[in-house]
């Protein structure tokens, strides 16, 4: 198999470049600098190309800027998934495409969000990455869509980066504690993703995946400080739960988008790992950096 990786610097594209090297697996990675997306040539200069596989690392993922730059947000998540789609379609290639629980607006922090929930999008981040995967389903059914949520890694920018700096420039944190989710490591998103759409007992379709672990992002900011203070990462200080109303923001976020992760679990034959043993990957990787 050949795989076309669309994204190079991003925290899963860089992600998915480790875990290829690792296996020894070929692949090609085209960032922003090597393909212009806006330009009228860029279709016909990604079909001259040779691969089975289109793994679509690339997404406007800012997501106060989308509400303001929805141009970009619909260029990156909705109109380059449609074109990839029928770029797969014409090549008979399988097309591997990353999207967000955002497309959700869960308020129950207890319920499940299993991939057939009601998508409502609160924001257009939401909308835009909503649109891209109406788009992939409309052209293409050779698809493996992956909806995950609190992405971080040793790559990029990322919540965990953020505390980590943070923690060593402040007495104390104010992080929003009403807001739930699952964050997910880009490399478990890598491989785990890797291992169903490359198994060709797969299904084709949309699955959530992401890291075991319920979690608000005060909890998360908490353990990412004490766990990075003891390797040295950062001080150790305190961390204070706040509503999000004492944090308004431009983009509107859901409260309590927590996925059900049995399809992917079935599929793998295996639990996802919680999102703390995988943090402790990160901490310790960022230390050997």
């Amino acid at each position: 198999m050949k795989y076309l990786v669309l994204g190079k610097s991003g925290q899963l594209a860089s992600s998915f470049r480790d875990f290829f090297q690792k296996q020894e697996i070929d692949f090609l990675a085209i960032g922003k600098e090597d393909i212009n997306i806006e330009s009228t040539n860029w279709e016909s200069q990604l079909k001259s190309l040779d691969f089975d596989v289109i793994i679509n690392c690339m997404a406007f993922t800012a997501v106060d800027k989308a509400e303001s730059d929805t141009r970009s947000a619909d260029l990156l998540n909705a109109e380059l998934p449609l074109k990839l789609a029928m770029i797969a379609k014409e090549k008979s290639a399988k097309l591997i495409h990353y999207s967000t629980d955002y497309v959700c607006d869960e308020t129950d922090i207890h319920l499940r969000i299993k991939e057939n929930h009601p998508c409502k999008p609160v924001n257009y981040y939401g909308k835009s990455k909503l649109e891209g995967e109406l788009n992939i389903q409309k052209i293409n059914s050779h698809y493996f869509i992956f909806r995950t949520s609190w992405v971080f890694s040793e790559y990029g920018n990322n919540f965990v980066k953020t505390m980590l700096r943070l923690a060593n420039e402040r007495e104390s944190l104010n992080i929003v504690n009403d807001q739930t989710g699952l964050p997910t490591f880009a490399g478990d998103l890598a491989q785990y993703s890797f291992e169903i759409f490359s198994n060709k007992e797969s299904d084709y379709g949309t699955y959530n995946l992401s890291n075991n672990g319920p979690c608000n992002w005060a909890e998360f900011a908490e353990a990412i400080i004490t766990r990075g203070s003891e390797l040295g990462l950062c001080k150790n200080i305190p961390i204070h739960g706040i509503p999000s109303s004492e944090y308004p923001t431009p983009a509107r976020r859901p409260l309590a988008n927590v996925f059900d992760l049995s399809k992917a679990e079935s599929q793998l034959k295996k639990s996802l790992p919680h999102w703390k043993d995988s943090l402790d990957v990160v901490l310790n990787n960022l230390v050997n950096s």
